[in-house]
């Protein structure tokens, strides 16, 4: 018996150090845009990826990828449920979602039947929206995605049809308000779900990391990336920290946001909604937001 144990030693050894690894040298797939900037420091780092497609970072998830995956909360409890190897950990950005008015509405109210486009059909957006405002709104459109948003913000129009409000999300709205200067923002929708909520915040992206990743270095990687969001949240031009050699047009690819934005977004009183909270100590709000995708989730399914 006493030799077995020895001969096992070796093996169940070079096991724990597999997975205790540095929390600087953990893996990270992430969706470009407004996630991906927590990550400013590590930007230039080869094991930090992003990817502008949410459907590949849920299938890398699901079929046991990187240490560190960052997608929105909804779709990475669906992935825990189908059986991906994670948990959630923590949650980095908490909505950047905005009502815009294209300028031409004669009475400046949302009615039952103004043209609104919306994105995100079946998904969030489109969820969130009924929550708030209900669903006999008689001349909703939807377009494909963010940027399509975007562009019926800045020609009013979808299509030949005359927009007058417009679902959209940071920071592309930042840009779209320059070029539209007649349109504004008629509802910022973070503000309305947690008036409606009973101050419940909304919840976005999340930190979901591998069961194999030890305590020590997810511990690191949180207390880590909790440090690096708050100096940036202090100090927006920390944006430019600890990627120094890479190219503007390098950062932009990688992240999906030009620096100047980002500055922009974050002095406007942290539009693009960056923060960050482990899922154990917001599990209510949590919860609260996952109701109305008619899901639930555990605590065995959060660090």
């Amino acid at each position: 018996m006493k030799k077995r144990i020895l001969m096992l030693l070796p093996i169940l050894l070079s096991i724990a150090s597999c997975n205790d690894v540095d929390g600087d040298d953990l893996t990270i797939l992430c969706p470009t845009g407004a996630p991906a900037i927590a990550f400013y420091e590590r930007v230039d780092d080869v094991e930090f990826q992003t990817n502008s497609t949410p459907a590949n970072i849920v299938s890398s998830m699901t079929n046991n990828g990187s240490d560190v995956i960052v997608i929105d909360t909804v779709s990475g409890v669906k992935a825990i449920e189908s059986g991906a190897p994670y948990k959630l950990a923590a949650n980095i950005t908490f909505g950047n979602f905005y009502i815009a008015s294209t300028g031409i509405d004669d009475n400046n109210n949302m009615d039952k039947d103004d043209n609104i486009v919306l994105f995100g059909m079946g998904q969030t957006p489109q969820k969130v929206f009924e929550y708030l405002y209900g669903t006999d709104y008689t001349n909703i459109s939807y377009v494909n995605n963010v940027q399509d948003a975007a562009k019926c913000l800045i020609s009013k129009k979808n299509g030949t049809e005359d927009v007058k409000y417009v679902f959209i999300a940071e920071p592309v709205l930042s840009k779209a308000l320059l070029q539209n200067t007649s349109a504004s923002i008629y509802k910022d929708i973070q503000s309305e779900y947690k008036a409606k909520s009973g101050g419940n915040e909304m919840i976005q992206a999340g930190i979901f990391i591998k069961n194999t990743v030890s305590k020590s270095a997810r511990k690191e990687f949180l207390k880590e990336t909790k440090e690096e969001i708050n100096e940036l949240l202090n100090n927006s031009q920390k944006i430019y920290e600890g990627h120094e050699d890479m190219t503007p047009e390098a950062f932009n690819t990688k992240i999906g946001i030009d620096a100047e934005t980002i500055i922009t977004c974050l002095n406007k009183n942290n539009s693009i909604g960056l923060g960050f909270k482990e899922a154990k100590d917001n599990f209510t709000a949590i919860s609260n937001f996952l109701q109305l995708f008619n899901q639930t989730i555990s605590k065995d399914d959060i660090y």
